[in-house]
Formats: C-alpha cells, structure tokens, sequence
C-alpha cells in the first residue's frame, strides 16, 4: 500500500464586493451602499471523478458588526447588483458552500471564506476580497488492475472517526457512502484518518486484511492511496 501526499495546487474563489456611495438614489440618513461583484476561479487541481463545482449555491452573508444589527443572507446567484440604504458602520461578508460541513461525503469539496472587518460609509468606496478556500481533505483510492482481477470481494473504508466512506465490489455493502465507483473522490472533514482494506480470493479461499493510518492530515491536502 503507498500514500502519496498532494496539496492542492489552488481550488480558491474570489468574492469582489465594493461599498460604494449613493449617487443618484434617495436614501435614508446616514445610510451607505454595497455593490457586489462576484468572480469565480477553480484552478485544475479537480480529478477526472468530478465536474467544476457549482458556485450559484453558496451562501453568502452580510452581518454588521461592532454593534450594527444589520445581517443579511443570499444565494450567490442571487445576490443582488446593488444593496442600498444600509447603515454606515462596521459589516464582515462571509461565504459558505454547505449549510453544514459533512463528516465524510463523495465529491463534495467544503468551499469557505470571510473578509476582515471593513466599514460602510456615505460617500466613499471601498473595495472588499473574500478568497474561499478548502475547508475538507480530499482522498482517492487507486487499486492496481491485479488486485481488482484476482479479488472475489474487496472492501476500501477509510473513516476520520465522525464519517465513513466506502469503495468496494460487495453487493451486500450500500448506502450514501458506499460506491462501487472506484474513480470517485471522498472528502474528509479534518482529523486522523484509519483506512482498512479487506480482501477475498474464492479461487483459494483465502482473505486478508491490511490496516493503516494518516495521523496528521489538513484543510487542502490530497491523499492517493495507491493498492
């Protein structure tokens, strides 16, 4: 068994907002505005297993901050061009692609990012950046062709203790992680990771099991797991 370590060579999105003032609006006293301008990138880290990731779903969240109560929350597809009438003062954008981080999921990167504290003032512009990045650790399995023809029913399960997710051949193994797609991706919220991999030739009868560890993985990194 060999595990070879990857960091992903980008996977990052870019979220340009600029506060800007109220030209030409009527608006209510000591009140700012936010123009979004959303751009998106996803560098070719993505495997052959997957697609580029749909970024119309990520949430978006406009909350004050310093005492502004001001909060306000939208898809990225939605997000509007313009928001006027929001009162000066202090605000922090915040984008997320999953309401809840999953445990252990196939292909499904965990994208996340917030701006530094930036203020809304009448008459002024100022540019904000949000970079999101990867929150989860990513693993594929690449059993050789030999293992793959000499084996009646194997099983690879890897689990970071709160998720589990499952490669095998066995028709008795189902569910959301399970798959019998060896090419898929699985994501990992980060912790140590123990992978176990079982075996069974019925032309001998015989089984085997082999056990393994990744006790220090984190956000962004890429592990192959080659058999």
């Amino acid at each position: 068994i060999r595990i070879m370590k990857n960091i992903f060579k980008a996977g990052l999105i870019s979220v340009m907002l600029v506060v800007s003032s109220c030209n030409e609006k009527v608006v209510l006293d000591n009140t700012g505005s936010v123009s979004l301008e959303l751009s998106e990138f996803i560098d070719t880290y993505i495997t052959k297993a997957e697609g580029d990731v749909n970024t119309d779903l990520f949430k978006v969240l406009l909350v004050g901050q310093n005492g502004n109560s001001f909060s306000s929350e939208w898809y990225m597809k939605d997000v509007p061009s313009v928001i006027d009438n929001l009162p000066s003062g202090d605000y922090k954008v915040l984008v997320n692609s999953h309401e809840e981080e999953p445990d252990a999921a196939f292909d499904s990167p965990v994208y996340a990012g917030e701006t530094e504290v930036f203020s809304v003032e009448v008459g002024k512009v100022s540019p904000v950046k949000v970079v999101c990045s990867i929150q989860n650790l990513k693993i594929t399995v690449n059993p050789s062709q030999s293992f793959l023809n000499e084996l009646t029913v194997y099983a690879i399960t890897i689990t970071n203790g709160k998720g589990t997710l499952s490669w095998t051949n066995d028709p008795n193994m189902t569910g959301t992680n399970v798959t019998n797609d060896i090419t898929k991706a699985g994501y990992f919220s980060v912790a140590p990771l123990d992978i176990t991999i079982t075996g069974y030739r019925e032309v001998s009868q015989k089984s085997a099991k082999w056990e393994g560890k990744i006790s220090s993985p984190n956000a962004r990194d890429h592990y192959d797991v080659s058999i």
